[in-house]
């Protein structure tokens, strides 16, 4: 398929915002095009452009809806006039044109294509060539290509840096990793990450792991990994943008939320967001210092951004700009000639647009009646160029004779340099290492050009490269990249000498010493490891007088480094010295091997009691290791976090650790002994389980699963002392959640009374009484609620007559359990709170209650039931016309040029049902999509839309799922959490129920939101105008 566009589009999108110095227009759009769908963009160094086009979006699941298109501007006019289909593939994603060969990862696989006819079509027979295989999803899996892996991108150092999404990597079908075809390598990633291979598909590796959703690397010619994150939808793991390195652990999830003083710190958090392309550019033909620039895209926050970064330690400092508003950005990419291609999928959903709908229509043409395909179109891909700067000129590289090639390794445009080294290395010369290496070791030359060289060299003579590289490591200028060159291929480790590396853990510079650690480890230098201890007993770890987004690289590096090399008895030994205790301590937690064990038991019996507490603090991680993966069990939207393992089972020595820990606690001082017990939780140990003396009875309730009555007392106790931290109060409050049925309910609303009555209680107590209030499981406890405000006091009785009628108002609420609460309402209750709870919740439609309440000689009953009668009729006085009588495009119209009332939306938020499946806070219990953030991450046309058709854009991770029982119905609702073999699921009501993995014969996803149509047809367009209002006004950091 060959398209010529008919004429040249050469005006710019409307409302474009590129900074001053820049012109963007639309490169390839629908008139040349009519379904681009564009997921990513590689630009090709003479200008071409390989767009991959997936119509299936990352929900589909419909075969043929794949391919890459090349979009080629032949008459240098800024436009693309030719569109050739150069190869169809299921689920295209990021890929990397270079060297010849488009490198394109198409989940589950990392292929390669080549057209070697120069016809502008991949020569797929004979010229494509899987890499790797197991790279998460594609159409086969349940979510579609969801979640899955993203991109890829070459560095100088002739890796594929692949980024890999939360499903990891690994092959189902084989329990296995995922495969290297080049070498059958084996390699599993465990949730998202940063994966390379080598070109030719072997020495498969993980570079970087634990993030969550990554979408690309942008990679500097310092070989600097970046890449904007994904937010975990309301648990604390916000848009993150990373700064990679070897050996780094990002902490996702398993990490990030209980123990957070672990983890490669993030360089920035941005709160809301989808990050998607990113881009390092490094060219010249730019304005100022746009041609150095960092760039990442964001699908949800529609927006390019650049990101100034300087040096700190071994990783940056970063800030950010907006560089250009664009609706659903989704790719960013620079070709050899100084133009920037951006991407995006303005326009469309999750799917194709055209799912459902016709696909051709009958017109006439010349007197007869002819099928014409009908069309839905999405995306674009625009240019940006510079204004009254000189691009650069992109010099083909395999028209150069050998002398002129090598020179052009000191070109100052990255693409230049990098096509110059794939060129270099396709000729496969000897005789070229001498000039490459003359290069490398010229001062003269500029750093990016050394860097380059170096790379280049190694490349070409492979371990023959070692000597010299040796030699360039006493140049300070290079010394870490000739330390990353010896060390970078683990195949290649002749003659590299280790004390090179361990001298260096003494440089002077951060980034040497985080190569030393590096080459290290891979050089598997178990004896070195005291070295390490030394080296990093002296460097600084404390982060908390740093300034803001200033984070420590060098001890996380080495922790792992040691953990790798497994020398529990330096480790062990470097305990007496209070310098080196911090990183050793570290290290040893991850070494599980009796020699770690039995040593740590024989520290935590005697001596200083730092080491003792240490020693069990450690005892308490090694406790349990890691499930092996069984490849199917892992991802959802809210996997769990608690960590520090994601399914912690006991090994061999958990025996020996068990009682150790029992013997160590008893010699414990009183304050260590409850710091202690801490850590015993955190790390998922049974407290109840362990014979440990003198246990605080408090303590012991709030870690048993089973609550005794005198439990419950001693917890609701705790709950209601105001002497007491309400941090420790809220704990209490928690604890007795564990309590299900009716069983739990009056311990649960004494507190919350007392709760409410605090004037200084936090924002938390408020919304323990509000998911009370508002829990779907309140429908199913309608009587016992009414028994219970019958004999409770006002609080109490407020409380609960909220909740009641909650479960009378809520749209989500079964007919029948609104007919009880009716039934007891057209009783006439004379319950203080009942009129309260009409007051506080604005509600209307109680006349004939109230006006008996009115009766009688109780003035304070007389004069609640009044105030709920005059709340009412102001209420009714402000309604008008309801949705459900209106046409949607003129709600939505009046809700988006209108404004409306903050107060009454966080009401309606409420009444509607929205809390049953949506938090705005972090703290409280997180369910369907966190709204906290909504109005710093979507625009106020998204929100409307979203519930006037919820099944337009369904928010990943939150579509309607089935569960297929082994014995019983179907289950239906969206997951919201997986841990210990249980499901929690919620449905349609906001009830939550707990399922066995083992019990679930199948699992199906659904493209239907768990948000009915019709949510908001009860309200006027003034309130929902307000709902929409009340949604804007969040935009706290989160999810």
């Amino acid at each position: 398929m060959v398209r010529s566009s008919l004429g040249l589009f050469l005006i710019a999108a409307a409302a474009q915002a590129v900074p001053e110095g820049f012109v963007i227009r639309e490169f390839l759009g629908n008139a040349q095009e009519p379904e681009i769908y564009p997921t990513a963009v590689s630009a090709a160094a003479n200008g071409d452009v390989y767009v991959s086009s997936d119509k299936n979006g990352s929900l589909g699941h419909v075969p043929g809806m794949g391919r890459i298109l090349i979009a080629r501007d032949t008459k240098g006019a800024g436009v693309a006039d030719q569109v050739i289909e150069y190869a169809k593939v299921e689920s295209p994603r990021g890929g990397h044109f270079v060297g010849g060969v488009f490198y394109l990862v198409h989940p589950p696989f990392l292929s390669k294509f080549q057209d070697k006819n120069g016809d502008g079509k991949a020569d797929y027979d004979t010229e494509r060539t899987l890499l790797v295989d197991g790279l998460g999803g594609g159409i086969e899996h349940p979510r579609g290509a969801d979640h899955t892996t993203n991109g890829t991108r070459m560095g100088i150092d002739g890796w594929l840096y692949i980024a890999v999404g939360d499903f990891g990597a690994g092959l189902l079908r084989d329990n296995d990793g995922a495969l290297g075809l080049g070498d059958k390598k084996r390699v599993t990633l465990y949730g998202g990450g940063v994966m390379r291979v080598r070109p030719d598909g072997t020495e498969l590796e993980n570079y970087t792991v634990m993030t969550r959703n990554i979408c690309d690397v942008a990679i500097s010619p310092t070989l600097d990994l970046f890449s904007r994150d994904n937010t975990n939808d309301g648990k604390g793991w916000n848009t993150r943008f990373h700064h990679f390195t070897s050996l780094a652990d990002a902490g996702y999830p398993r990490l990030y939320k209980n123990f957070a003083d672990e983890i490669s710190h993030p360089l920035a958090d941005y709160g809301g967001g989808s990050g998607t392309g990113g881009l390092y550019l490094s060219e010249p033909g730019f304005p100022g210092d746009f041609g150095e620039s960092l760039f990442t895209c964001d699908w949800t926050t529609n927006a390019v951004y650049r990101h100034p970064i300087k040096r700190f330690e071994a990783t940056f400092v970063a800030q950010f700009e907006t560089f250009e508003k664009v609706g659903k950005a989704t790719d960013f990419d620079v070709d050899g000639n100084s133009r920037l291609f951006l991407a995006d999928w303005r326009g469309g959903g999750f799917s194709y647009l055209g799912n459902n709908k016709p696909k051709s229509k009958k017109v006439m043409k010349d007197g007869k009646e002819v099928e014409e395909p009908i069309y839905y179109p999405n995306g674009t891909v625009q240019i940006i160029t510079a204004k009254d700067v000189k691009p650069n000129v992109y010099v083909d590289v395999t028209q150069l004779s050998d002398a002129d090639l090598v020179k052009q390794l000191s070109s100052k445009s990255a693409v230049q340099r990098l096509e110059t080294q794939r060129q270099i290395l396709d000729r496969a010369k000897p005789a070229l290492a001498e000039p490459v290496l003359a290069i490398a070791q010229s001062g003269s030359e500029h750093l990016y050009a050394r860097v380059a060289a170096i790379f280049t060299y190694k490349q070409l003579l492979g371990a023959q490269a070692n000597a010299a590289l040796a030699g360039l490591a006493k140049d300070a200028v290079v010394r870490e990249f000739a330390l990353r060159a010896l060390t970078d291929r683990t195949t290649q480790l002749e003659g590299v000498p280790v004390q090179l590396f361990v001298d260096a853990l003494k440089d002077a510079d951060p980034r040497v010493r985080l190569q030393a650690l590096i080459g290290l480890q891979r050089l598997g230098a178990k004896d070195a490891a005291p070295a390490i201890l030394a080296a990093a007993g002296q460097w600084p770890a404390d982060e908390s007088k740093l300034g803001e987004g200033e984070h420590y690289r060098l001890p996380h590096t080495a922790i792992a480094a040691l953990r790798s090399l497994g020398n529990a008895q330096a480790c062990l030994a470097a305990l007496a010295d209070p310098a080196q205790r911090f990183v050793a301590f570290r290290a040893l937690q991850g070494i599980h091997s009796d020699e770690a064990v039995d040593g740590l038991i024989a520290l935590s019996l005697s001596g200083d009691e730092s080491v003792r507490f240490g020693a069990v603090s450690t005892l308490a991680r090694l406790y349990h290791v890691e499930k092996p993966w069984n490849y199917k069990d892992w991802w959802s939207t809210r996997p769990d976090d608690r960590g520090p393992y994601f399914e912690p089972v006991a090994w061999s020595a958990t025996p020996r650790i068990h009682k150790g820990i029992e013997a160590a606690y008893a010699k414990l001082p009183g304050n260590l002994r409850m710091a202690s017990l801490e850590i015993l939780a955190k790390n998922r140990i049974a407290i109840t389980e362990l014979k440990l003396e003198g246990l605080d009875p408090l303590r012991l309730a709030m870690a048993t699963q089973t609550l005794r009555p005198a439990d419950l007392a001693l917890l609701v106790d705790a709950a209601l002392q105001s002497s007491r931290k309400w941090e420790e109060r809220l704990d209490c409050y928690k604890a007795l959640l564990k309590v299900e049925g009716d069983d739990g309910l009056e311990p649960r609303v004494k507190v919350l009374a007392a709760w409410s009555k605090d004037t200084q209680a936090p924002a938390s107590a408020t919304q323990a009484i509000s998911d009370f209030i508002y829990e779907a499981e309140r429908g199913n406890q309608v009587n016992k609620l009414r028994t219970m405000a019958n004999k409770a006091e006002d609080a109490a009785s407020t409380i609960l007559w909220k909740a009641l009628l909650n479960v009378l108002s809520s749209p989500l609420t079964k007919e029948q359990q609104k007919k009880a609460v009716r039934g007891h309402v057209d009783k006439n209750p004379r319950d203080i709170g009942f009129f309260h709870a009409i007051t506080d919740l604005g509600l209307t439609g109680f006349d004939k209650q109230l006006k008996e309440g009115m009766k009688g000689d109780n003035v304070i009953q007389i004069k609640a039931a009044e105030a709920a009668l005059a709340a009412g009729k102001l209420a009714a006085a402000s309604k008008g016309k309801k949705i459900a009588q209106l046409d949607a495009k003129v709600v939505a119209t009046a809700a988006l040029k209108g404004r409306g009332n903050v107060k009454n939306g966080q009401r309606l938020f409420t009444q509607q049902g929205c809390v049953a499946c949506h938090a705005v806070d972090l703290a409280a219990e997180q369910k369907g999509p966190y709204l906290g953030a909504a109005g710093a991450k979507f625009p106020r046309e998204y929100l409307i839309d979203s519930i006037l058709d919820p099944n337009k854009v369904v928010a990943q991770g939150f579509q309607t799922v089935v569960l297929a029982m082994k014995n019983g119905p179907d289950q239906m609702g969206f997951v919201t959490g997986e841990a210990d073999g249980v499901i929690t699921l919620r449905n349609i009501a906001g009830q939550v129920s707990k399922i066995k993995r083992d019990e679930v014969k199948e699992e199906k996803h659904l493209p239907q939101s768990m948000m009915p149509a019709g949510l908001a047809a009860g309200l006027t367009v003034e309130e929902f105008t307000s709902l929409i209002e009340y949604l804007v006004t969040l935009k706290s950091i989160g999810g």
